[in-house]
């Protein structure tokens, strides 16, 4: 079905999102390397060693990648194994250079086991990577128990795992504000507090700028604004406007 484009901006269908390969928890992510032996592989039936797969060939993701791309959509492809990335960006790259177009926004989700050369790679088509922050942090020493040394880029909580690929506070904040939704082709609608943009915004007890690192997980919002209408965190109450 080709995208509609005349969408409720607020809730509007952009992107498809193939799965090219699985999820590190219960083993089928595509990987060069094997899982590690530990209580949490273990835990989830997955034998020291273990390698999973793709859930397409790179003919069949090719081919997905083309249809949707003719059809209007932007294309996601949730990622996490090494060997799944190379997949996808031999895919993104075949289908740029087929269409000639390089404002496409193509996406790779997760990418737990990528590698600083993929990472080159991608940056060199103009693919963007979104990592999942919730994993990152709540889970990483986990991942560092399944896929050892490999989880270096997952920064989980109570350790430090990949010092050299440390950002800032207010890149991160870019992070989850104006980079995203660039990729989501809204940046000109939503991601920072502009003339002419919606007027999205919390209002917290703190600034994040100042707090230390370490601390900002213990920051509160106090006030949450959406579409410049103050939104009620506590009741089904009608939004109050703030004009």
């Amino acid at each position: 079905m080709p995208r509609p484009l005349d969408a409720d901006p607020t809730l509007r269908p952009v992107g498809v999102k193939i799965w090219s390969d699985g999820s590190p928890w219960i083993g089928n992510i595509e990987t060069s390397f094997g899982y590690q032996d530990s209580p949490h592989t273990r835990a989830i039936g997955v034998h020291p060693g273990h390698r999973g797969c793709s859930n397409y060939t790179p003919e069949q993701l090719l081919e997905l990648c083309r249809k949707y791309v003719s059809q209007g959509w932007q294309i996601a492809c949730h990622v996490p194994g090494d060997i799944a990335v190379d997949t996808v960006l031999d895919t993104f790259d075949g289908v740029q250079q087929e269409t000639g177009r390089t404002d496409l926004r193509l996406r790779m989700e997760h990418c737990g086991s990528i590698t600083a050369d993929q990472v080159r790679r991608a940056h060199e088509l103009g693919v963007t990577i979104s990592f999942f922050v919730a994993h990152l942090y709540y889970y990483g020493e986990v991942l560092r128990d399944f896929i050892g040394t490999h989880a270096e880029n997952w920064t989980p909580a109570g350790a430090v795992l990949g010092p050299d690929v440390a950002i800032g506070v207010r890149e991160a904040i870019r992070a989850q504000t104006i980079y995203p939704t660039w990729q989501l082709h809204s940046d000109h609608e939503i991601g920072s507090i502009e003339p002419g943009k919606f007027a999205d915004f919390v209002v917290l007890d703190a600034n994040p700028l100042t707090v230390p690192a370490h601390d900002i997980h213990t920051i509160h919002i106090r006030r949450t604004w959406i579409n410049g209408r103050r939104a009620s965190a506590k009741t089904n109450d009608r939004a109050e406007s703030t004009t």
